[in-house]
């Protein structure tokens, strides 16, 4: 395959002409013998891959390339595409949307491009000045799929295509390939890494798109297991103003809450997440403390056996499940403790939320959670375990004191290194750096 793609000479005597499908002619040397293919590795299947598509695509007419496109000023729009799998609202996908609002300042031209599940954000991110586009994909692989997305890139004239998780990168890889545009790819977190070959996918991205993990603790684990050296930059949260006690009097009776006590979870309800264990929790929370709520935010696969088992605990009254809401950032008022049981995590979106709205942490020792929460910003407990999680929600339930106090810690952390402009100005750089724009524009 390597000859086939090789650069053309001029025809010689002695040149015989071998007709492909696709009906060129393509000279070959018989006048000596080609020297030894070098091993068949995994890169070099996917780096000839790449080539063989982007000659398939200049062959069919379809291939446009848009180098030379990008402005060079620093005062000039950069335009810029995210890759994710959903329009649903989770995590990954407010972050995306946080992005989007605080990249504005910054010169930046958000679209959000999604091909899996459709959802809220589609309609909700026009509203704020950002462009989505939809491709409805069956499940499996759509191998058509990375074909759409480059040819919106083209049309879009889109500087740097930024995916978000392992899909969107398989996807954006081809498509940038194919569109002529630099691509940077954001993993959140090591979940997906499950199987031998989706650790092959892992271990070359390095080859197709500039890494950044939302942790330090995932990145020095891509350092250790996947053989690269991704950049890191931490998730980050718009900041309001303080909220007020009017405020949280107001989003509570919005939501039927009754007085007293309030934890707040928001995640998708997905088996990592393990919200049987913390509900499990509640219950022992419950039977101290009657009065107290759980408010659970997201959808996913768990959702009827999560219910079933609050059924089942008799915790009707004390559980109370929203299910998806593009408004959970301005929900996190309401709830006295943010609450996350998870098994495996990056850099949770939520806590940071739920955090920048004055709320403690109560977290099981995933990811970065422990760096996040350190210096008394929350409690932090095993994965798996009801009993240090319930006692640690006690803890701000009995006293409503050092509640507040870690809870104003708490927001002071986020305003000091986790916020949205932070976030979005050192991708910025990011951007412009492999795009060749000037530096970013001051502010």
């Amino acid at each position: 395959m390597g000859r086939l793609l090789a650069t053309r000479r001029p025809r010689e005597k002695g040149d015989r002409i071998v007709r492909c499908e696709h009906r060129r002619a393509i000279p070959l040397s018989m006048s000596s013998p080609s020297p030894p293919a070098p091993p068949y590795t995994a890169d070099r299947a996917t780096r000839e891959l790449i080539a063989v598509t982007r000659e398939a695509v200049k062959w069919t007419g379809t291939w446009r390339a848009v180098r030379g496109a990008s402005p060079k000023g620093p005062d000039e729009e950069i335009r810029v595409a995210h890759l994710a799998l959903s329009f649903k609202v989770g995590g990954l996908e407010r972050v995306v949307q946080a992005l989007c609002r605080a990249g504005r300042k910054y010169g930046v031209k958000s679209t959000v491009i999604a091909y899996g599940e459709d959802g809220e954000l589609r309609e909700g991110l026009p509203r704020e000045g950002t462009d989505t586009v939809f491709f409805p994909t069956e499940p499996g692989v759509s191998p058509a799929l990375g074909f759409k997305i480059a040819q919106e890139l083209v049309a879009r004239r889109i500087h740097v295509l930024h995916s978000h998780h392992m899909g969107p990168f398989v996807y954006g890889a081809l498509a940038s390939r194919l569109a002529n545009v630099c691509h940077v790819y954001t993993e959140h977190s090591r979940e997906m890494y499950d199987a031998p070959r989706r650790e092959l996918i892992g271990r070359t991205m390095r080859h197709f798109a500039h890494t950044v993990c939302v942790s330090n603790e995932l990145a020095l684990w891509r350092r250790e297991n996947l053989g690269d050296d991704p950049e890191y930059v931490p998730n980050g949260v718009a900041v309001g103003p303080e909220p007020s006690p009017a405020a949280r009097r107001a989003i509570r009776a919005e939501l039927g809450l009754r007085d007293g006590f309030v934890a707040g979870c928001v995640a998708r309800l997905a088996p990592e997440k393990d919200h049987i264990t913390l509900v499990d929790a509640f219950r022992i929370v419950a039977n101290v403390d009657p009065s107290a709520q759980l408010v659970i935010v997201g959808t996913g696969a768990e959702e009827r056996r999560i219910a079933a088992h609050v059924e089942a605990l008799g915790l009707s009254g004390n559980v109370i499940m929203l299910g998806s809401r593009s408004d959970a950032e301005r929900l996190m008022v309401a709830y006295d403790v943010i609450a996350l049981s998870s098994r495996r995590e990056g850099l949770p979106l939520a806590l940071l939320e739920g955090m920048a709205a004055g709320a403690p942490v109560v977290a099981t020792d995933v990811g970065e959670v422990r760096k996040l929460t350190s210096g008394g910003c929350g409690q932090i407990v095993p994965p798996g375990d009801a009993a240090a999680l319930a006692d640690a929600l006690l803890v701000y339930a009995r006293d409503p004191v050092r509640r507040a106090a870690d809870g104003i810690r708490a927001r002071e952390r986020v305003v000091a290194g986790y916020s949205a402009d932070a976030m979005a100005r050192r991708y910025v750089q990011i951007y412009r750096a492999l795009a060749r724009f000037g530096d970013v524009p001051d502010i």
